[in-house]
């Protein structure tokens, strides 16, 4: 039923008229007359917006209350109403005002509570959008102002649609995987890793693990991070270590299950000799097939391989480094760039040295003054105030800043100050799974024997094996290996070790001297002959001396008794004057000198040697006896070996004696008793294993086995070739002379350059008729002496030739590349300008 009072008309107006007075006065007055009409609390709504201080959150509750009252009433009532200034609409007006106003209230409040009282409150609110943005940008800044992991989990929690959850995403995962992993460990990585395999930082985390797990790149223990990696991008890297490392090692082979199709075709084509070969703006490798391979543009590319084949797995441009398929592995500036061990490029920027990998991943920053790559894969790199060790992805392991660091056996050996230390693998691998910096214990000396380690610190010695475990501990005494075992040299008392350290023996017997076989102790009215290979004494002689490092005399009551290596060899009631040792290899021969007779004593028994003033050993079963100036020679039976004496005799290759006889010389090969009669003017010098250079009238000639002469004696030199061709120097030429035939006129040439001589043959570059050409003591003619320039761009690999020819008519430079063996890998014609540009005139 319609009721509209009069006080709640009078109201509306003076709220229309701003005489809030007056309207607060008739709005009591309404509400006591009618409390459900939606007038009076449109009014109120009205007057707690209009007020000098609103109330937005009152006129909010109280717009409601009238549209609710509004709502109830019948049309044909919400029509009186409305003509009266209540209506649907001005609730709607009233409404906007009302949330503005709580909006604006929010917005000067500024706080996340603000905002989400407002939305909480404010149901229908325009604003809400906003107010959701202010809230959430207020909730991340103060998640942010927390910065931890869980401001920001209680954030995206809360907030899980705002436009900051990605941020905050982002921000939790980094707080969380440094919080988690903050103590640098090993074990905390691995621990993270398995309770959260999605996170983003998984790849950092798989390489951080693989970098602290391993200091070398073993390769055992690189395919079992690769299987366990298998198909995340670590692996990439993983496969390229195991790669070069088994390449470093030539085991290529021993672990099939490394090769995919990307590493077979990287293997390839770095297996592969390129050349460089040049046009007007670009350089085109191609490979000892002629077929091309890389194109880069030639401003861009070192001028160095104008001169040489690549043979390296890299090109190095002006500011850039590539892979052979092409990859761009380095960008930066540096002089240098040179293949270390295992796979490393070491890079120079004005001698400040860097490393990386030859797939392009940083290994060492360039700030080092020297960097050297263990054949272990660790490496050693030298600051200004010394050297530390690094692991082979570049993990810092010492701060020692050392002289020196050197890796021998196994063990890495730091040098500072006089003083070393040793770091095994105990030592690097528990320092690398916890981040941590070995403070290594330093010694005074040491030697690196055959299995153990003997160590000095002050007056105190000892032997370490190579794992670093004390065999001997070290205390105030002298150590000292011997090749038969261990001598230990205390203040009162003597201990001797086996070799296998499984037997010892003690005494306080005074030590009188010693070899690597025996032993001389003092005893009551005798002396000891203890032998350390059989831990036993062998005699209790009068007296005794030692004979080399593996013999030893012992002076019975009646005569005397030779022991060596470990057994008695001799034994006589005759007196010895005098004895020697003659040593060759490790082998030991004495002599005894009798009163009446020399002898010499061999491994199977007592030679009886002719007069002699001296004797020398000249191999490990002949000896040279001289005598008045003259020299027989004999074997260790006594049995001579020439017939007559010479005045000199002397093993000038290790293989043949040259025999001096009336100023003539001659050849005796042992191994072969072969015997050229000394009837020659110089001392003959062997050529290959079947002839010899002889001289006669000034001239040199070739004689075989036999003395018989093979090539003439028409040459000034002779110079190896092959066993079926000399190189034969005749005044201003040199000829190609077959043994036992004649020369090959084709090939006499006016001058010649060595262009590579090693255990394989010689390769010259032989000049004739203004022309160059190449031959091979291999192979022959590689190529005809007709070109008017030859260049082996091998660098120390397989040859391979750049030619030129110079076309006057046409005024062109005939470029042509040849392979080792003289196939045509590619032909090219130049102007002379260009021609000038790539010309290699090294």
């Amino acid at each position: 039923m319609f009721s509209q009072s009069g006080p709640a008309k009078r109201a509306l107006k003076a709220l229309a008229e701003n005489d809030l007075e007056k309207a607060s006065e008739f709005i009591l007055k309404g509400l006591e007359k009618d409390s459900l009409d939606p007038l009076v609390y449109y009014n109120i709504a009205r007057f707690q917006v209009q007020k000098p201080d609103p109330a937005p959150d009152s006129a909010n509750h109280t717009e409601i209350k009238a549209r609710d009252l509004f709502g109830m009433l019948m049309p044909d009532d919400q029509e009186k109403y409305a003509r009266n200034g209540l209506s649907l609409i001005s609730l709607d007006v009233l409404r906007l005002k009302i949330d503005s106003l709580a909006f604006e209230h929010a917005l000067s409040e500024l706080s996340e509570e603000g905002f989400i009282h407002f939305l909480n409150e404010y149901s229908g609110a325009s604003q809400r959008a906003r107010a959701a943005e202010f809230r959430d940008s207020l909730a991340y800044v103060s998640a942010r102002n927390e910065n931890t992991y869980q401001s920001y989990r209680n954030f995206m929690d809360k907030y899980p649609e705002a436009s900051q959850v990605s941020l905050a995403s982002e921000r939790y995962e980094r707080l969380f995987f440094e919080e988690a992993t903050a103590d640098g460990k090993l074990s905390s990585y691995e621990a993270f890793l398995a309770k959260n395999p999605a996170t983003p930082y998984r790849s950092e985390v798989e390489w951080t693990i693989f970098s602290m797990s391993l200091p070398t790149p073993d390769p055992n223990e690189l395919r079992n991070f690769l299987q366990r990696f298998r198909n995340r991008p670590v692996s990439t890297d993983i496969r390229n270590y195991l790669y070069y490392s088994l390449r470093e090692k030539s085991q290529l082979d021993a672990m099939p299950e490394i090769w995919n199709d990307s590493l077979r075709r990287i293997h390839q084509m770095n297996t592969e000799m390129w050349i460089a070969t040049f046009e007007k703006d670009r350089t085109q490798f191609i490979d000892a097939s002629g077929d091309d391979k890389f194109s880069i543009d030639r401003d861009a590319l070192s001028a160095d391989y104008q001169c040489e084949v690549l043979s390296t797995d890299f090109i190095i441009g002006i500011s850039q480094i590539y892979s052979r398929q092409g990859n761009r592995i380095y960008e930066g500036d540096f002089t240098s760039a040179v293949p270390a061990k295992m796979g490393f490029i070491l890079l120079n920027q004005e001698n400040k040295f860097g490393l990386i990998t030859a797939w392009g991943r940083e290994v060492l920053p360039m700030e080092f003054e020297e960097i050297e790559v263990f054949e272990s894969g660790m490496i050693k790199a030298r600051r200004r105030n010394g050297w530390d060790l690094y692991s082979f992805t570049g993990r810092q392991l010492t701060n020692e800043k050392a002289d020196d660091i050197q890796y021998v056996e196994g063990l890495y050996i730091v040098s500072r100050k006089d003083q070393a230390a040793f770091l095994s693998a105990t030592d690097i691998q528990p320092a690398l799974e916890a981040d941590k910096i070995i403070r290594p214990d330093y010694i005074d000396d040491y030697e690196l024997l055959n299995e153990h380690i003997w160590i000095r610190i002050g007056n105190k010695e000892g032997l370490l094996d190579f794992n670093l475990n004390a065999v001997i501990e070290v205390a105030p005494q002298r150590v000292e290996p011997l090749e038969a075992g261990i001598l230990v040299r205390k203040p009162d008392e003597t201990i001797v070790y086996s070799a296998s350290m499984l037997q010892k023996f003690q005494t306080t017997e005074s030590l009188l001297a010693y070899n690597d076989q025996y032993i001389r102790f003092s005893a009551p009215e005798t002396e000891g002959l203890f032998d350390i290979t059989s831990f036993r004494f062998v005699a209790l002689p009068d007296s005794a001396r030692l004979l080399g490092n593996y013999g030893a005399l012992a002076f019975l009551r009646e005569g005397f008794a030779i022991y060596q290596y470990g057994r008695e060899v001799f034994r006589s009631r005759e007196k010895v004057l005098k004895t020697a040792v003659l040593e060759n290899n490790g082998t030991e021969w004495v002599i005894l000198q009798q009163p009446r007779y020399a002898q010499l004593l061999t491994s199977e028994s007592l030679v009886r040697l002719p007069d002699h003033d001296n004797i020398s050993l000249l191999t490990d079963s002949l000896f040279i006896l001289s005598r008045a100036g003259r020299k027989t020679l004999i074997d260790a039976r006594g049995k001579d070996q020439l017939s007559g004496a010479y005045q000199g005799m002397a093993n000038f290759d290790g293989r043949d004696l040259s025999l001096l006889r009336n100023g003539k010389f001659g050849v005796y090969r042992p191994a072969e008793k072969m015997l050229i009669p000394a009837s020659y003017e110089k001392m003959l010098t062997a050529y290959g294993d079947y002839y010899f250079v002889a001289v006669k009238d000034g001239r040199k000639g070739l004689i075989d086995k036999s003395n018989k002469t093979v090539i003439p004696y028409a040459y000034d030199e002779i110079i190896y070739w092959n066993d079926t061709l000399i190189f034969g120097v005749d005044k201003n030429t040199y000829k190609f002379h077959v043994v036992g035939g004649d020369v090959l006129p084709e090939n006499i040439f006016t001058s010649y350059r060595i262009l590579r001589q090693d255990a394989s043959g010689k390769i010259i570059m032989a000049f004739k008729d203004d022309h160059f050409g190449v031959y091979s003591s291999q192979d022959g003619e590689v190529l005809p002496a007709t070109f008017d320039d030859v260049v082996d761009l091998g660098n120390g690999g397989k040859p391979c030739y750049f030619t030129e020819t110079y076309v006057e008519q046409a005024d062109l430079h005939v470029i042509v590349y040849y392979s080792s063996d003289g196939r045509i890998l590619k032909k090219q014609a130049m102007e002379p300008s260009f021609f000038s540009d790539i010309y290699c005139d090294e």
